[in-house]
Parts: structure tokens; C-alpha cells; sequence
């Protein structure tokens, strides 16, 4: 079955060399249209006249030279099959730059753009009502619940100062200064730092080494910075760290008692209650695992059994979504950006576009197999329905301005994603609604022939 994948991003590079020449002719054919001060007519220079109306002077008829080869080029390079004329945007152009000064192609590049496609392509389905998988159980037990109270207590714990030297599971306030090769190194300086010994908070062997000093004592501490260390610049190096124990503390945990209880919880008043309370949360917890687990368990199976090849320009289109969701989510939570978690864990933007290109390709070919099973079992979704669900979801807003802002934002690529995602919705319900357990499977008789 042949299907259409609809609005795919196909990034198409122009290289510098061949667009330099294209603007070069171009500037040959119209420069004597430009009269430049000190300049007989037609005789400026190219990056004259570039320098006073802008560096895309002699861009359009430069672009349009080439833009259909190198589109054509990149089709045949991934074997796509294209259905229609496509849409092309231009993404960025050599000699521009960004806010900060610096170029925004690499040298080589001189044109990116997008070409949006439809694509078509062949999808083979398998017998997806006869899927057989069983719902995972995630039972919550007795210890389960006892780690939780654990935890609680912790949290709840006092520390009591000690006069002892350190030992294992002490809490400590201690002075530190890091070197790599008797250079001290950003963030490895610290004072009056708390450290649970034994924790694994710090670099390997620091924790283990601190055991016996006491209260005043220094001690330099020689350890080796794990090879996946999120800053890249001390990874796998040795370090000596100067530090001093200022105080010692012990944890002393509260009882587990009924005014534990009351202290842990807003609505239990013993343990009884607080450990019912638990059970009940984890339980919770545990069947939204078992929902995810058992979805992605069908949605895994009926991609295994369909014969059919995601086109990379879906998939690297999936992962740049995948990114703007992260660093969306990072903006939210705390207004950090990937550029940051990068730098923080010692990876790079095009690191992690390798690391979600199987996650991007699964997702890819889910919706590849939804949309052929959504053509093979007629399911549609009306214009009607798709008004029926932007006023469902504009009435659920109480806000009268909210709902007139959304009302106005409404166009028609909007209708286009809801109109989609139904289908995808229904599609996958009908799948789901068919999965059989095994068990099941094995003794359902059959009808005799």
C-alpha cells in the first residue's frame, strides 16, 4: 500500500563554490544598473555594491539557478518518491550573520533551504487485529513501601555534632580546592561544603579517603575524574583535591510513630494510615507505568510485523522536533536552554541528534503504519468533527478573552494537526481494542472449516 506523508522537511544545501559563481554571473549581468559614487557606471566592484544594498543583492536570480538541481539532486540521494510540487523556504545564506557577529553557514555552504513535500511511501501491513500482548503488573510490596518510610525519615532527620573523627554515612562541613597539574579549575573550590560520606556525590574515592580525619585536619586528596564527565575539559584526568574538615554530624531519625506520621502526611493521622497512603500513591504510579509500557509493547508489535523503510528526511525532521520539545521543556522547568544541558553534561547538539535518531525512527514509522491503517479501514475525520473539537477545547477555557484569543489563532494548519491526530487516535484504538492476550490466543477455539 502506497500512502502520502504530508509536509516533510527536506534540508537542501546549495555549496558556496557553485552559488558564489551563480551571484558572480549574476552581478556581470545587471551591475551596470548600479551608479556608484567614485566608480565609473558598471564598473563597481561586486562587494562594493553588496556592501551598499546588502548581501543578498544578487541573491534571487542567483538562487533560482540552482535551487531546482540541488533540490533534484537531494531526492535522487535519498531515493524519495515525491508526490506534487513542493514548497520551498530559504533557511540561511552565506555572508549573513547572527546576533552575536558570527556566520550562520559554514564556510562551504552558501544556500539552506527547505523543500516541503509530499512523499510517498510503500508501507506493508500485517495482520495488526491479531497482535497478541500481555499487560506488564507492577505489584507494590511491603518493602516498597518501607524504603518510601525510609526516605521520610531522612528527610526528617537532625544532625547532631560529633567529636570523632569521620565515618562512613556522617554528614560533613568541609573546606575543598581542586587541581589539575597545580592548576586550580572552575567550580572544584568550595567552603564550609555539607558531604554525606558515602553518598557518591563526589568524583570516586574522594568520599572513601575522608574517612578518619578529624575535626581541623587537612588532607589532599589524589582522584581521577570519570572519562564521561559532563565537563569535557577534566574527563578522565587526575585532580588533587586540598580539603579540611571543619564539622562532623550524625543523623539522628525520628520514630516511626503515629506523630511521624501526622508530620508526613496532610491527611494521615497514624501509620496505618501513612502506609496505606503510600501503597495507595505507588499503586497509582505503578498502573501508569503498566499503561505506558503496555502501549509502547503494541505500538512495538505492530511496527514489527509491517514491511516498510522511513524516509531520513522524516526522520531528521522527527528529531529536530524531538529537540524544540527538550528545549521548550528545559525553558519551562527552569529556564535552561540545550545549548546549556550540552555544556553541562559534555555533549553537543549534534550528539544528541545521533542519540534520538532511533527513537525519531520509530516514532516515524508509527505514524507511517497508523496512516496506512487509517486508509486501509476508511477512517476520516470530517470538517464537522474537526469544529466539533476546537469548540470542545475552546468551551473548556473559563477565561472569555482566553477563549476569543484561541478562537483568532485558529487557521487552517491548526484544522490540518487536529484533523491528523484524530485519525492517528482512531487508528491506534482500533489496534489496541484488537490486542488479544496470549494466553487467550492459545485456547480461543476456532471456527471448524
Amino acid at each position: 500500500m502506497k500512502i502520502t506523508a504530508k509536509k516533510v522537511r527536506l534540508v537542501v544545501e546549495i555549496d558556496n563554490a557553485a552559488y558564489s559563481a551563480a551571484k558572480h554571473e549574476e552581478y556581470l549581468r545587471v551591475r551596470g544598473r548600479y551608479n556608484m559614487p567614485g566608480f565609473r557606471n558598471g564598473k563597481a566592484p561586486m562587494g562594493v555594491i553588496e556592501k551598499a544594498y546588502g548581501a543578498l543583492v544578487f541573491f534571487d536570480n542567483a538562487f533560482n539557478k540552482l535551487y531546482r538541481e540541488y533540490y533534484d539532486k537531494a531526492v535522487e540521494k535519498f531515493g524519495l518518491s515525491v508526490v506534487g510540487e513542493p514548497e520551498f523556504e530559504v533557511i540561511a545564506v552565506s555572508g549573513l550573520e547572527d546576533d552575536n557577529g558570527k556566520a550562520i553557514l559554514p564556510p562551504e555552504v552558501g544556500v539552506r533551504f527547505d523543500a516541503i513535500v509530499n512523499l510517498e511511501v510503500e508501507v506493508e501491513l500485517s495482520d495488526y487485529k491479531a497482535i497478541e500482548a500481555a499487560r506488564p503488573e507492577y505489584p507494590v510490596t511491603e518493602a516498597h513501601v518501607d524504603a518510601e518510610i525510609a526516605a521520610m525519615q531522612r528527610e526528617r532527620a537532625r544532625l547532631i555534632s560529633v567529636e570523632r573523627s569521620v565515618e562512613n554515612g556522617d554528614v560533613v562541613k568541609l573546606d575543598y580546592a581542586g587541581s589539575v597539574d597545580g592548576v586550580f579549575f572552575d567550580g572544584g573550590t568550595a567552603s564550609d561544603q555539607e558531604l554525606e560520606i558515602g553518598s557518591g556525590h563526589f568524583i570516586p574515592g574522594f568520599e572513601e579517603q575522608m574517612i578518619g580525619m578529624a575535626i581541623g585536619e587537612e588532607r589532599d586528596l589524589k582522584v581521577t575524574f570519570p572519562t564521561e564527565y559532563h565537563a569535557q575539559e577534566l574527563a578522565g584526568k587526575e585532580a588533587n583535591f586540598h580539603v579540611k574538615v571543619n564539622e562532623i554530624f550524625v543523623r539522628e531519625l525520628p520514630e516511626l510513630d503515629d506523630e511521624f506520621a501526622q508530620d508526613a502526611s496532610e491527611s494521615a493521622t497514624t501509620m496505618e494510615e501513612l502506609r496505606a497512603e503510600i501503597r495507595k500513591e505507588h499503586e497509582a504510579a505503578n498502573a501508569e507505568r503498566a499503561d505506558r509500557d503496555y502501549r509502547d509493547l503494541v505500538i512495538e508489535k505492530m511496527i514489527e510485523g509491517c514491511k516498510l523503510e522511513a524516509p531520513l528526511p522524516m526522520i531528521y525532521q522527527k528529531v529536530e522536533e524531538m529537540m524544540a520539545d527538550m528545549n521548550d521543556n528545559f525553558r519551562r522547568q527552569g529556564g535552561f536552554t540545550l545549548e546549556m544541558y550540552c555544556q553541562y553534561t559534555g555533549t553537543t547538539l549534534d550528539q544528541m541528534r545521533i542519540d534520538l535518531m532511533p527513537n525519531a525512527e520509530s516514532r516515524v514509522k508509527q505514524q507511517l503504519v497508523l496512516d496506512a491503517i487509517a486508509e486501509a479501514e476508511g477512517i476520516s475525520v470530517s470538517d464537522e468533527e474537526v469544529n466539533e473539537i476546537i469548540d470542545s477545547i475552546i468551551s473548556s477555557e473559563e477565561n472569555e478573552e482566553q477563549r476569543n484569543l484561541m478562537k483568532a489563532r485558529i487557521n487552517d494548519e491548526i484544522r490540518e494537526n487536529i484533523r491528523e491526530s484524530t485519525k492517528y487516535e482512531r487508528a491506534q484504538k482500533l489496534v489496541f481494542d484488537s490486542v488479544k492476550e496470549p494466553a487467550q490466543a492459545e485456547t480461543e477455539e476456532k471456527p471448524e472449516e
